[in-house]
């Protein structure tokens, strides 16, 4: 009889929880004894726990495993703002280099999560959504500003 595992893509929830308890995924490692390599993985979606990780994550990050499980920001229609306030939000609110630089960084991330999590139609929208958004408004933002206008 062949087992059945839940693919958990735990990233976006990973995310939030070493922020709200101002861990890094180093100390994270170190309290749970997983490899720091691995963990970086889960936060981008490029690798799925097991429930025994996701068990050993959630007793250090004093966490319910459902929290990790339930996959509630993709299930309901509020994921952008809970992402987006609790993620990206924090950091552009100080506008300084280095805050905007954390606030780049973390996007980056976002995107890959959801990327990973997504489907193979899923992804090509979203490659085609992000190829149109480079083209468009990124290109215009830079030349803007190299040529002062």
């Amino acid at each position: 009889m062949k087992i059945e595992r839940n693919n958990y893509q735990i990233g976006i929830y990973l995310e939030k929880a070493l922020s709200e308890k101002n861990m890094s995924v180093k100390q994270l490692s170190d309290c749970t004894g997983i490899n720091i390599r691995l963990l970086s993985k889960y936060l981008i979606n490029e690798q799925c726990p097991s429930l025994t990780n996701i068990q050993k994550i959630a007793n250090a990050l004093d966490k319910d495993v459902e929290y990790f499980t339930s996959d509630h920001y993709f299930k309901s229609k509020n994921m952008k703002e809970a992402l987006l306030s609790s993620i990206i939000q924090p950091h552009i609110a100080n506008n300084t280099d280095d805050s905007n630089s954390k606030a780049f960084k973390a996007s980056i991330k976002l995107m890959k999560q959801v990327f990973n999590s997504s489907t193979d139609e899923g992804r090509k929208k979203l490659l085609d959504e992000f190829i149109l958004f480079l083209s468009d408004k990124v290109y215009d933002i830079a030349y803007e500003d190299k040529n002062g206008k």
